[in-house]
């Protein structure tokens, strides 16, 4: 398993709510990324040029709503905080992402314990990232068949989804 994860051979799918509304049902962000340099908390990910890592993720609207959407995101490559730079970068930032909604002020405030949950909903309209690793595809490690793993949706995802006037697909 090891093995097929190293060479790429593995798809996975995830599911997110971002904020906004593009005019598009399908688009694919391919954009080198890099650690920010000087990144006050030492994670923070972003697309640039120079001293960056290919990066390539596919996204496609599931739902729409008046200013969100269910996208579903299959990253081509595996780049910390891949999906979540991508998106941002698409300008459809990730609903309740501490990190890259807005600047790195709130996840600092976060992990530095001056927000409360009530304090983190309120900066970035969830308690967690609206992120979800939904399905897997690999072959079996006996024989190589394929096998579909998929882990049923978070209550708080669905919450949202609900309260944001989206859409579920019924095979998620």
């Amino acid at each position: 398993l090891k093995g097929q994860f190293a060479r790429r051979a593995v798809e996975k799918s995830y599911l997110a709510i971002v904020v906004g509304n593009p005019a598009r049902d399908r688009f694919t962000v391919d954009a080198p990324m890099r650690l920010v340099p000087g990144s006050a908390s030492g994670v923070r990910m972003e697309v640039a040029e120079r001293d960056a890592l290919p990066a390539v993720t596919e996204f496609f609207v599931r739902a729409r709503s008046a200013d969100h959407e269910l996208v579903e995101a299959r990253p081509k490559t595996g780049r910390q905080h891949q999906i979540r730079v991508h998106a941002m970068h698409a300008g459809t930032p990730l609903v309740g992402d501490k990190l890259y909604l807005r600047d790195e002020t709130v996840f600092l405030r976060a992990i530095g314990g001056a927000l409360d949950r009530a304090g983190i909903v309120d900066a970035v309209g969830h308690s967690r990232q609206a992120l979800h690793a939904w399905r897997a595809t690999l072959g079996h490690p006996d024989d190589g068949s394929p096998i579909t793993l998929t882990a049923p949706w978070p209550e708080d995802f669905v919450e949202l989804a609900r309260r944001l006037g989206l859409a579920l697909p019924s095979e998620a």
